[in-house]
């Protein structure tokens, strides 16, 4: 059998083989001790299909030419094992092409460059080396650091994964060192549970709405409120994005999100506060962005999603400050981060659970994709939740402005 083998070159694939050297008249050349002269030879391909069918191809040319050293395949340390650099931009591709969201992606990447880092300072880099002894010592070094046991935890379960999934292949990545089954020989032990996170009521997202210090961020705030999206979806909508439904009932198109399906487009029933919220803001900007800047505290003004967390926050604190909202329902103890702009979401949610909405269209109207595999397969099952994803935005409780004058009146 021909020595011809396929290993990882950077983003390409290299295809190397050996042969017998000739000499002048065409013979194979021996050295003094009576063995064959080879040379080893390669070649670059843009796939491993390409490499696979050069590589069949070399070895009917070698054979067929007798230009063959007999010796079988390779040993392993011919087919160099691929690093953490090599296998972070694989498997980050690789969950990309399975659609995981950017933000998870960009998480991931963070995590992985910490794991690459580390394992350079530890003499690991080569993924041949890996083993439980080498995650042991990378705790060490990250606890040391300031880690905490949650983070531990992730980082290590993250490249847990990565191990399997380049062990799990072979013929793409030789020499990975075999993956660990056990998985209590690698990860650390899990962090303790929080307790579940309150979410706030419908009358503590109107408090909040109530200490908003301007017109546009209560309307933004109310959107929020009715429709449960994500700070940057808000901070993303058009006045083209405006729409009507087949019954002429507004509602609303999102074309951002976590996820490839909200990335394609989906469409969110508007009712009561929520319309006549952007119908205010379609009004007044006349085109493009309906929030073109928030104007955060002391009128200076932010375009990003950053300036909106922080607008937010303060008028959390307000209305905590006040005795109208719980600070668990925003800044949950045990929390690293608070979360200003997603209580309203958590919110949302545990309303509409609270009226009886079913999980389906919560899910729906959430953007989320269900689990099951009738949800998975047949779109058609968001269309024959669009009815009750209507109902259940027309149940929602009308803001309670208090002593605030309601902004239809203000500005009319």
């Amino acid at each position: 059998m021909a020595s011809v083998w396929v290993r990882r070159d950077g983003e390409r694939w290299r295809v190397c083989w050996r042969e017998v050297v000739l000499d002048a008249e065409g013979l194979a050349t021996r050295d003094a001790g009576g063995r064959l002269v080879t040379r080893t030879r390669s070649r670059s391909c843009s796939s491993r299909s390409s490499a696979a069918v050069l590589q069949g191809q070399i070895v009917q040319d070698l054979e067929r030419s007798g230009h063959v050293e007999q010796l079988g395949a390779p040993v392993q340390a011919e087919a160099p094992a691929p690093t953490v650099a090599e296998l972070a931009v694989a498997w980050l591709r690789w969950r990309h092409a399975q659609g995981a969201a950017r933000g998870s992606l960009e998480a991931w990447r963070s995590s992985l460059e910490r794991i690459r880092s580390t394992c350079v300072a530890l003499g690991a880099e080569s993924a041949g080396t890996w083993s439980p002894d080498v995650t042991s010592r990378a705790l060490v070094r990250w606890r040391a650091e300031g880690l905490s046991e949650a983070r531990l935890y992730e980082v290590t379960r993250l490249w847990l994964a990565v191990w399997v999934w380049a062990a799990d292949q072979p013929s793409s990545w030789p020499g990975v060192a075999p993956a660990p089954r056990d998985r209590s020989l690698v990860l650390p032990r899990p962090p303790l549970r929080q307790h579940a996170t309150l979410a706030p009521s419908w009358a503590e997202l109107d408090a909040v709405i109530r200490a908003c210090g301007s017109a546009e961020v209560r309307d933004l705030a109310v959107v929020l409120r009715c429709t449960g999206l994500r700070r940057a979806q808000v901070l993303a909508i058009t006045v083209e994005d405006l729409q009507a439904d087949e019954l002429g009932q507004p509602c609303l198109r999102v074309t951002t999100g976590k996820g490839r399906r909200e990335s394609r487009g989906r469409l969110v029933p508007l009712a009561g506060d929520a319309a006549r919220a952007t119908s205010r803001r379609a009004s007044e900007v006349g085109s493009g962005l309906l929030w073109p800047a928030v104007r955060r505290q002391g009128g200076q003004e932010d375009r990003s999603a950053q300036g909106l967390t922080q607008t937010l926050r303060a008028a959390w604190e307000r209305a905590t400050e006040a005795e109208q909202v719980r600070r668990s329902t925003w800044c949950p103890t045990g929390h690293h981060k608070c979360r200003p702009a997603h209580a309203f979401r958590a919110g949302f949610s545990a309303g509409l659970a609270e009226l009886g909405v079913a999980d389906p269209v919560i899910e729906a109207l959430l953007g989320h994709v269900g689990g099951s595999t009738l949800r998975r397969h047949y779109a058609s099952l968001e269309h024959t939740t669009w009815p009750a994803q209507r109902e259940a935005v027309r149940a929602i409780p009308p803001v309670d402005w208090g002593d605030l004058v309601p902004l239809e009146v203000l500005r009319g």
